[in-house]
């Protein structure tokens, strides 16, 4: 009976320590992303609304020490409005829902930060100390179930320092924004425009460009109308200059043989490693369809290759690439990749639901390197790369935006920048958060 008894408290022994390993085993980051941004609204984290926004303070745990980490809480107003850091005018630099002289989480308000940051589960022991409030966040990939925590903890007096890292800056007076890898450089002239782009320091693009057709119908009577990006007119309305993302708005609208289109909202996003610039499609009476083709002018010296979805081999862009040609073999490819030695760039289209079936989009690429395409500012700037984007039968009437998306690497290009650019589009990140102390 002892020997039972003996061999049966030795099992219960193994199966205790089979069970506690695994569990520590389930506390540890697995997440492999790391570019995305993890964007979570304040209604889905019980407990966190109705405190300063001044009082809470984002933490991680890596190699079992906790620390603060980068974040930003972006708030909206009473009607999901952005309230900018700075605007063109004096509208929504305060959150109309907030009382005078605070900021206060609020239900629409953003949580913002990179899955790069996130890291191990703490134990109930380890909570940050002197925080009156701990929500525990745990960041799930839906492709492959790998988790990771972060810990927004809010304090009621004396909360620690910040985390001194910036991924992000906009300089509004040179009109930049600066990233870890890559930099923009808006036109003071155009809209539309970026002058200058930037991949781990070296200058890249010549042109970007925007080629329409509006096809207007009145009572049985068609006419087509063509644009440049030349002829995109309005203003800045104002940015969010966070360390994690900016976010920009630019209030747009089409002037065609002197008649202006109804304004359009423009919202522009830069992350660390990618960003989102807004492609607008005003589909309102009379506009009947609509192509746009979106690209830029790079300098062919910078990049070898071209790699596009579906494609086994890449494109030489030493050889001459007409216009069409990339039809031909991958007509509806959702992303194209421009490769050198030190960087690359994934190019991709990010489409509304709503209207992701009435939408067709095509890749565009012409390499001439002897050519010149006007209004390029350098005589054989090649090649062109981007979309075509047309509007299909029975298209919702409305204003819709997309957003081209560009992920930078500093690196030459790999199919894994290809199916983290895929992951951005389709399958974004999970969370789910839970009130550990009160």
């Amino acid at each position: 009976m002892m020997k039972v008894s003996r061999y049966f408290i030795m099992l219960l022994c193994g199966m205790l320590f089979s069970f506690s390993a695994h569990s520590a085993a389930d506390n540890v980051h697995t997440l492999s992303r790391t570019l995305d941004a993890v964007i979570i609204p304040g209604k889905d984290m019980p407990g966190t609304t109705g405190r300063n926004i001044s009082s809470f303070r984002l933490l991680s745990v890596k190699n079992g020490t906790i620390s603060p980490i980068p974040f930003q809480i972006d708030q909206r107003d009473y009607n999901d409005e952005w309230v900018w850091d700075v605007s063109s005018g004096a509208e929504r630099i305060h959150d109309d829902e907030d009382p005078e002289g605070r900021q206060i989480f609020d239900d629409n308000d953003m949580l913002v930060f990179i899955a790069r940051d996130a890291g191990d589960r703490l134990t109930d022991s380890n909570l940050p100390e002197g925080s009156n409030f701990v929500s525990e966040i745990t960041v799930t990939d839906p492709v492959d179930g790998s988790k990771a925590w972060v810990y927004l903890a809010h304090y009621q007096q004396s909360p620690p320092e910040l985390s001194t890292r910036r991924y992000v800056n906009y300089n509004k007076q040179k009109r930049a924004v600066t990233a870890e890898n890559y930099e923009f450089v808006l036109s003071d002239k155009y809209l539309a425009v970026m002058d200058t782009l930037r991949l781990n320091g070296k200058s890249i693009l010549d042109r970007t460009k925007v080629r329409g057709e509006v096809t207007l119908s009145v009572l049985f009577i068609e006419t087509t109308i063509k644009f440049n990006e030349e002829e995109i007119g309005g203003y800045n309305e104002g940015y969010i200059n966070g360390p994690v993302r900016l976010v920009k708005r630019s209030v747009n609208h089409l002037v065609i043989e002197g008649m202006e289109a109804p304004d359009v909202l423009c919202d522009h996003f830069f992350y660390p490693e990618y960003a989102e610039l807004p492609i607008a499609l005003n589909m309102q009476f009379p506009v009947k369809e609509m192509k746009l083709r979106v690209t830029g002018d790079y300098f062919g010296g910078q990049f070898k290759r071209v790699f596009v979805e579906d494609l086994e081999k890449s494109i030489d862009l030493s050889q001459i690439v007409l216009e069409g040609d990339l039809l031909k073999v991958a007509k509806g490819a959702h992303w194209m990749g421009l490769d050198a030695k030190d960087g690359s760039i994934i190019m991709s289209i990010k489409i509304p639901e709503s209207i992701s079936n009435y939408i067709i989009i095509n890749p565009w690429l012409v390499a001439d390197p002897t050519a010149h395409y006007i209004p390029e500012s350098i005589p054989g700037a090649s090649p062109e790369v981007g979309f075509e984007i047309k509007t299909g039968e029975d298209f919702p009437s409305g204003k819709y935006l997309l957003h081209a998306v560009y992920k930078f690497s500093s690196n030459a290009y790999q199919i894994e920048d290809a199916h983290s650019t895929a992951n951005l589009l389709h399958n974004a990140l999970e969370y789910q958060a839970s009130q550990l102390k009160q």
